[in-house]
C-alpha cells in the first residue's frame, strides 16, 4: 500500500460517521390521564438489535426526585410487558439510582433483529397542582437511552369536558424547541419524525382546568410528604434513641445536690486533673495552671524575660529545680518530663502541642483508675465523634437521593451524635462527689471578703494559703478575684522572679500570670488549618423519562 492510499484510508476512517449496531425504529406512547389523577402509560418500542445477540432490553423509569423542598416520589404500579401479538415477555423489576428498572428478556436465550416491546404501567402522584389549573409535566422519552430513536409519536387522552392547554418540547435538557401538537376532541396527538439522539428528550406539558382531576386533601398531602421525606424525622428518632441511652447508661449518679463552699483542694487531684474531671475534657489552656502548681511545689522556678524589642512578646524561662519525686502524682510527673524533655531549662513559648498532646490521655486514664469515672471517657466518646463527623462529611453526597433536606438531616444527625458522645461518659459516685467538692472550692474562691469572714475555721490569709489555691483559681478563671483577697499580703514567691519589681503586689503578679497563661496556651495550641412547565420549563424537566438499552 502506497502512502497516498494509506492517507485516503485514514481520511475515510475519521470522516465517515460510525453506524450504530442498535437503534429504536419507532417509539409509540399512549398516555391516559384519569379523573382520579392517576396516569396510565403504554410504550410500544420497536427495537432493532441488528446482528447483535442480546437477551432483551431494559427500561429505567425515574420514580424519586429532588423536588418540592425535599424528596418527591411517584408511585409506579401495574407493570406488564408483551409483544405485538399479546404474548407476555419475561421481565424483572428492581430499583437502582432512583430509577425503577424493568429488565425484559430471558437470560437463557438470545434475540436479534427487530423486536416489539409493549410496556404498560400506572403512575400516581405525577400531577402538579396549581391555583388555576392542574398539570401533567411528563418526559415521554428520556435522555438516558443509549441508542438513537428514529421516530416517535404520542397520544394523550385527557378527561372529557376539559378546556386543555398543552405544549410539546424536544431536544437536550432545558431545550425550548417545540414540536407540533394536534388536538382532536379529548385527544392530543404528536408525530415526531426527527431522530432523537442519546441525551435528547421528548416532553409534554398538559394543563387541565381545576375541578376535573382529584386533588389530595391537606392531610393526604402531608402524609405523602412525610412518607417521601421520612429522613426528615430521622434526627428526632436519633435524638430520642440517644437520650434514652444516655438516661440509662450515661447519666451521672445523683450526688448531694448542694454545693458547699470548700477552702482546701482535694488531696489526690492536681489542678489539671480537677479541671478535666469537671469538664470531662482535657483542655490545654489549663496546663499553665499546672506549671504554676509544680513551681509552688518547688520543682520549677519561673523567670520573666525582659523584652529586647518593643514588639517582642513577653516570655518566661522555666528552670527545673528538683527532679521527680514521690510527692508528685502521675499527671504532675508526666507534665514535668514533657516540659523539659531532658533539659534543665526551657522557654515557655517553646513548649509545643506535640510535647503535651498525649498528656490528656494519661489524665483521663488516671482519673478512671482512681475511680472517678466508671469507664474511660475517651473510649466512650471516640466512636460517637467518629460516626458524627462521618455523617457530616457525607451529607453533601445524599442530595441526589434525599434532596437538600437530606443534607440538613445528615448534618443535624452528626451534631446530635457528637453532642451525646461528649455527655455520654458516666462519673462514679466518687466522681460526682469530687465535682461537687471542686465546685464548692470555686464558690469559696469567688466569695467576697464580707462573705468569707462568716466561715468557721477559715484559713488565715497567709502566703501558703494564697499559693495553695492559686492554680485552682486559675482553672476556674478567678485568679483576679483571688488576688484581691490578698491585697495586703507582703511576701515574694521564691519560685517566681521578675527583675523589674522588687516588691510583691498580688494584682500585678496576677496580671503577669495572665500573660504567662496566654504565652503557654498560644504555644501549646495547634494552628487551625417541581415548578410548572408552562412557566419557563424546558425539555426533560418533568416526571418520567429515564431511558434504557439492551442487555
Amino acid at each position: 500500500m502506497n502512502i497516498k492510499s494509506l492517507f485516503l484510508l485514514i481520511l475515510v476512517f475519521f470522516t465517515v460517521s460510525p453506524v450504530l449496531a442498535e437503534e429504536i425504529q419507532n417509539y409509540e406512547t399512549s398516555i391516559t390521564i384519569n379523573n382520579d389523577a392517576s396516569v396510565n402509560v403504554q410504550e410500544k418500542i420497536l427495537y432493532d438489535f441488528g446482528s447483535l445477540q442480546r437477551h432483551g432490553i431494559f427500561r429505567d423509569i425515574p420514580y424519586k426526585y429532588s423536588a418540592r423542598g425535599g424528596t418527591y416520589t411517584v408511585k409506579i404500579s401495574d407493570i406488564s410487558v408483551f409483544d405485538e401479538k399479546g404474548i407476555n415477555y419475561q421481565f424483572t423489576t428492581s430499583t437502582e439510582n432512583n430509577n425503577l428498572k424493568i429488565k425484559i428478556g430471558d437470560p437463557n436465550s438470545y434475540v436479534s433483529g427487530q423486536k416489539t416491546y409493549i410496556i404498560n404501567y400506572k403512575v400516581k402522584k405525577a400531577i402538579n397542582y396549581f391555583t388555576d389549573y392542574d398539570e401533567l409535566y411528563w418526559n415521554v422519552i428520556g435522555g438516558d437511552w443509549a441508542v438513537n430513536i428514529n421516530k416517535s409519536s404520542v397520544v394523550i387522552n385527557v378527561p372529557k369536558n376539559n378546556d386543555t392547554t398543552y405544549k410539546c418540547l424536544y431536544g437536550i435538557l432545558g431545550s425550548k424547541k417545540e414540536c407540533l401538537v394536534e388536538k382532536q376532541g379529548n385527544q392530543l396527538k404528536i408525530e415526531h419524525n426527527q431522530v432523537l439522539s442519546p441525551k435528547e428528550y421528548l416532553t409534554i406539558i398538559v394543563g387541565i382546568q381545576k375541578g376535573i382531576l382529584y386533588e389530595p386533601s391537606t392531610i393526604e398531602y402531608l402524609i405523602d410528604k412525610i412518607m417521601d421525606n421520612i429522613i426528615f424525622f430521622l434526627p428526632f428518632l436519633v435524638f430520642i434513641f440517644l437520650f434514652i441511652k444516655w438516661f440509662k447508661q450515661g447519666r451521672d449518679p445523683e450526688g448531694k445536690g448542694i454545693i458547699i463552699a470548700q477552702y482546701e483542694p482535694l488531696k489526690d487531684l492536681s489542678p489539671l486533673e480537677a479541671a478535666t474531671l469537671i469538664n470531662e475534657n482535657y483542655d490545654i489552656k489549663n496546663v499553665p495552671a499546672e506549671i504554676i502548681n509544680l513551681a509552688i511545689k518547688g520543682h520549677i522556678k519561673i523567670e520573666k524575660q525582659e523584652k529586647k524589642h518593643i514588639f517582642d512578646r513577653i516570655d518566661y524561662l522555666l528552670i527545673k529545680t528538683k527532679e521527680n519525686d514521690d510527692s508528685l502524682n502521675k499527671t504532675e510527673k508526666a507534665l514535668l518530663l514533657r516540659i523539659f524533655m531532658g533539659n534543665k531549662q526551657r522557654l515557655l513559648s517553646k513548649i509545643t502541642p506535640e510535647d503535651i498532646r498525649s498528656l490528656g490521655k494519661k489524665i483521663i486514664e488516671s482519673l478512671t483508675n482512681k475511680g472517678y469515672f466508671e469507664t474511660n471517657p475517651s473510649k466512650i466518646k471516640t466512636p460517637y465523634i467518629i460516626v458524627g463527623v462521618l455523617l457530616m462529611l457525607l451529607s453533601p453526597t445524599v442530595e441526589s437521593i434525599f434532596g437538600a433536606i437530606g443534607i440538613v438531616c445528615f448534618l443535624i444527625n452528626g451534631i446530635i451524635i457528637i453532642v451525646f458522645g461528649i455527655i455520654m461518659p458516666k462519673k462514679s459516685i466518687k466522681g460526682v462527689e469530687a465535682k461537687e467538692y471542686l465546685l464548692g472550692l470555686k464558690k469559696y474562691i469567688s466569695l467576697a471578703e464580707i462573705e468569707r469572714i462568716k466561715f468557721h475555721n477559715a484559713p488565715a490569709k497567709t502566703p501558703e494559703h494564697f499559693e495553695t489555691l492559686l492554680p485552682y483559681a486559675m482553672i476556674f478563671g478567678l485568679e483576679k478575684e483571688w488576688a484581691k483577697q490578698f491585697e495586703s499580703l507582703t511576701y515574694s514567691p521564691t519560685w517566681y522572679n521578675d527583675k523589674n519589681f522588687n516588691s510583691f503586689v498580688p494584682l500585678v503578679f496576677i496580671n503577669d500570670l495572665r500573660n504567662f497563661s496566654s504565652t503557654g496556651t498560644n504555644s501549646m495550641t495547634p494552628a487551625s488549618s417541581g415548578g410548572s412547565g408552562f412557566s419557563g420549563g424546558g425539555a426533560g424537566g418533568g416526571f418520567g423519562g429515564g431511558g434504557g438499552g439492551s442487555w
